[in-house]
């Protein structure tokens, strides 16, 4: 199985400042490599927004990025009292 780590910048579609991810890709649509597209949901560490990344899986070029619908991504953990 095909696997890949690429850094992503892109600029945070609320407050269009920059920001940076690194994404691990790997499995079934992988085999498409270099021309498949993939998505990741990633908060600007500036003002929080959660934005949507689509970027091409061959050159970990941003194609998109747009606002996140908040109520599609997981809650964060809840930290433990112990």
């Amino acid at each position: 199985m095909r696997e890949i780590i690429l850094e992503l910048c892109f600029a945070c579609c609320e407050c269009e400042k920059q920001a940076g991810a690194t994404v691990h890709c790997c499995g079934k649509g992988m085999k498409e490599w270099p021309r498949s597209y993939a998505a990741a949901h990633i908060r600007c560490p500036h003002c929080g927004t959660a934005n949507t990344i689509v970027f091409s899986v061959g050159s970990g070029r941003v194609a998109q990025v747009s606002p996140t619908d908040e109520s599609r991504l997981p809650r964060p953990p809840v930290p433990s009292r112990n």
